[in-house]
């Protein structure tokens, strides 16, 4: 039986990974993406990045996946699965559902970050990577959460201090929480063991180490003093409060509001948590229990409102306006709160701690963004992934029990939405891959004998982040082909643009 099981999670990872690939052939170079592979890629290069930023692993990675589209295929593709197998991982699940629910979790992540991380190489370098390296280490620690203390291997040190940092030179906001994360593990094992582990100080020291080389960057200095024409913190803009009202705007809607999918997965999932752990619970316990669960489910609802009915105009003054952002910041604490209430009085016992990691480090790897400018999409897959972890966890307490036709019907399931949800981008990425490889051919071709060039956008150019007729990206995207920049491209709509042909 244990080999049947081995046979069918082999078997689908490889039929994600080759789907996964498949998925990341037609995802088109856009934006920075062109930037990067072009001249301006080996500029920056040249001069080390000084002055640009300090997020070195993550300019050396978009430079390789923008100079070759086949390690760009296969690095998105193994990335992409090894999310998935981190939360199954995590979990310590053993079965083949628990992996296909990872792989529904990723596949309802919000439309925007989808686009900024997943489909767009500048984004996915930067974004992806660090939280993936923090969570592998996670799943390397994992036994600090046993009652045995913990043990390993000689070369286990070496590569947690890898760990720590190449995961600290991709994005400011991962590089403090991977510092902070790797402390707290430290004290936690220092109070739980006795004693601190070589494996661990070492993560801490390679996390140090990659922020100190990361923050020494002149930029930081420039950002710090307002000489920085497109990044500034609400300390060097002298509007720090108006950066954090901004800013807490920005995160609920983006990792509350604009991920509902996933949190209402995740409050079902509390809920049936809840049901089945109140049986053995004390009186007071199961009141406040019911408090959480009712606080819980009220404000998502509230969300989900939001959500569905959005209020598009914004108020003419600044009061009313704060006091929106003030609600919906309430509403999304409570939320969070609530969550993590339940899942640490109703989880088994063995398992709080291991849920206590990853609901501290959502809001650890989010705080940095509430001081910074600008907050993007993107910022939010880290801890969207974080979500996923936890939900993924609860999945696994849930079905632990359940019966194999249960788990089969699970996986029916699972499988059907995740190849349905695949084929939707597919639906959407083949033609804009079509396009986009036909309108280079065109541009190459027509610059040679022409100074003014009609473009196509792309069909469902929604789906591509940015805008390639803006003047700047217009140029280097010339660049990024070798067209003279002197020629003039228009971009015009892509139906009316084959009506002409």
């Amino acid at each position: 039986m244990e080999k049947k099981k081995n046979t069918g999670f082999i078997i689908t990872s490889v039929i994600t990974i080759i789907g996964f690939a498949a998925l990341a052939f037609f995802f088109p170079y856009s934006l920075d993406d062109w930037a990067w592979g072009g001249p301006l890629g080996l500029e920056r290069l040249s001069t080390w990045f000084e002055a640009y930023n300090g997020r070195y692993a993550g300019n050396l990675l978009i430079i390789l996946l923008t100079r070759s589209n086949i390690i760009r295929i296969i690095l998105m593709a193994l990335s992409f699965y090894w999310a998935c197998f981190l939360c199954y991982n995590y979990a310590k699940s053993k079965k083949l559902c628990v992996f296909l629910f990872a792989l529904v979790t990723f596949f309802i992540m919000p439309k925007d970050t989808f686009i900024q991380t997943v489909s767009w190489a500048s984004g996915y370098s930067n974004y992806f990577p660090p939280i993936l390296m923090t969570v592998t280490y996670f799943c390397l620690i994992q036994n600090i959460f046993d009652q045995k203390k913990p043990y390993y291997l000689k070369i286990t040190p070496v590569i947690t201090f890898l760990l720590g940092f190449a995961g600290a030179l991709f994005m400011e906001n991962v590089t403090i929480f991977s510092v902070v994360i790797a402390v707290i593990i430290i004290i936690f094992t220092a109070i739980k063991f006795k004693r601190a582990y070589i494996t661990h100080i070492a993560y801490f020291a390679g996390s140090a180490a990659g922020a100190v080389l990361m923050f020494t960057n002149s930029a930081y200095s420039a950002i710090a003093s307002s000489e920085d024409d497109y990044r500034s913190t609400g300390l060097s803009n002298g509007s720090l409060f108006d950066t954090i009202k901004n800013n807490f705007q920005i995160i609920y809607e983006d990792l509350f509001i604009d991920n509902v999918a996933l949190l209402a997965v995740i409050s079902v999932l509390a809920v049936i948590l809840f049901i089945t752990a109140s049986k053995n619970m004390k009186k007071k316990t199961k009141m406040f229990s019911s408090l959480c669960m009712i606080a819980n489910v009220v404000s998502l609802a509230v969300l989900i409102v939001k959500k569905v009915i959005s209020i598009n105009a914004e108020p003419t003054t600044e009061k009313p306006r704060f006091l929106i952002v003030l609600f919906f910041t309430a509403v999304a604490g409570v939320y969070y709160l609530s969550l993590a209430a339940i899942i640490l009085i109703c989880a088994e016992k063995n398992l709080k701690e291991k849920l206590a990691l990853i609901l501290i480090s959502i809001p650890i790897v989010t705080a940095p963004l509430a001081a910074v400018n600008p907050v993007r999409a993107r910022c939010f897959f880290p801890p969207y992934f974080l979500f996923m972890v936890l939900g993924v966890m609860l999945f696994e307490q849930i079905i632990s029990r359940r019966k194999t036709a249960v788990l089969k019907s699970l996986c029916a399931v699972f499988a059907v939405f995740t190849i349905a949800v695949s084929a939707f981008y597919f639906s959407i990425y083949i033609p804009n891959y079509i396009c986009d490889r036909e309108r280079n051919e065109t541009l190459i071709e027509e610059s040679k004998t022409s100074d003014q060039i009609t473009l196509p956008n792309l069909p469902y150019d929604e789906y591509v982040y940015g805008d390639a007729r803006l003047e700047m990206w217009n140029y280097r995207y010339k660049k990024y082909l070798g067209v003279d920049t002197e020629v003039k491209v228009n971009f015009i709509d892509y139906e009316e643009y084959y009506k002409t042909k």
